[in-house]
């Protein structure tokens, strides 16, 4: 038999650029992705050992990986509702599963129903009949005196006299404040204090969501002509407009401190007469409250009060 010796080649690139026409079985490492690849055929190529490196770079897809135990079975299991047994998923179920707490932990303590012999921080539910409007009795025993903890809970009916077991009487509960008034309140002009409604009331008026009345301290001024009632920040409460003239007459209001510019307001008065405008809420001015223009014969007194 002639025996003809080819001689295989070694290379070292990239696989995108392989070469062709080389002695069958020759290798080519691709440098980029650490893999060996050989060729079948001359021309072709293929893995030849495929060696998955953990550092860092480009990602290398190394198929299904499953993790199992020594019988076979899944180690980490599916999240399913029957989870593999022995996996990691079935044992943290069992673990979670009717979970008991040791004797003497500091807890509520154990629940009943229909004990006879009430023990200490034990809590008894009685039976209750369909239809009754009471969860029954709700009782914690033993409990030492200036202990942190709820007391004694009684439900009344709307007479005020306790619920039994035979009541069917509506339920009434009570909201009490720190001060002991009511939490929530009566729906009425003036809230009890420390009541839902009053803090409401309190918030929508300091964010002038609720006008009061003007406050005592409001400052007013008497213009004639262009001026300024405010030569900075504040809120215009209320404005009285007085026109002298036997014809129409106006005069702007502006957010300014000089000139005509950001008019707020325009008013109109069609004939010798005088009316008082009341802002609610007060109208606020970020610059200042100028009357940037206005008719000859016309009087405007301003309530006002600057920025704090």
């Amino acid at each position: 038999m002639l025996q003809i010796p080819i001689q295989i080649h070694r290379y070292i690139g990239l696989i995108a650029s392989a070469p062709t026409g080389v002695p069958i079985g020759s290798t080519l490492y691709d440098y980029a992705t650490g893999i060996m690849h050989i060729t079948y055929d001359g021309t072709n190529w293929a893995e030849k050992d495929t060696i998955v490196r953990l550092e860092a770079g480009a990602d290398i897809d190394i198929g299904k990986v499953e993790i199992m135990d020594s019988a076979g079975l899944e180690v980490l299991g599916k999240l399913t509702e029957s989870p593999t047994t022995y996996s990691i998923a079935d044992r943290l179920k069992s673990l979670l599963t009717n979970i008991v707490l040791k004797a003497g932990t500091a807890l509520i303590g154990k629940v009943g129903i229909d004990q006879v012999t009430s023990n200490a921080n034990e809590v008894v539910v009685k039976s209750i009949t369909a239809g009754d409007n009471n969860i029954g009795n709700v009782d914690i025993a033993s409990i030492t005196a200036g202990d942190t903890v709820i007391g004694k809970v009684e439900l009344v009916s709307a007479d005020d006299s306790t619920i039994t077991d035979d009541t069917a009487n509506a339920v009434k509960a009570y909201l009490v404040a720190a001060a002991g008034g009511d939490a929530i309140g009566e729906v009425q002009d003036t809230p009890t204090a420390y009541t839902l409604l009053r803090r409401l009331k309190d918030i929508a008026t300091a964010a002038g969501l609720l006008y009061t009345g003007p406050p005592d301290n409001v400052s007013t001024t008497e213009l004639g002509s262009a001026d300024n009632f405010l030569a900075a920040a504040g809120k215009l409460y209320w404005l009285t407009f007085t026109n002298e003239a036997g014809s129409a007459s106006f005069c702007t209001l502006n957010d300014a401190t000089s000139g005509t510019g950001s008019r707020k307001s325009t008013l109109y008065q069609p004939s010798e007469s005088s009316f008082t405008h009341v802002f609610n809420p007060p109208m606020a001015f970020a610059t200042g409250i100028r009357m940037g223009a206005a008719s000859a014969q016309v009087k405007v007194t301003a309530g006002w009060i600057a920025d704090a």
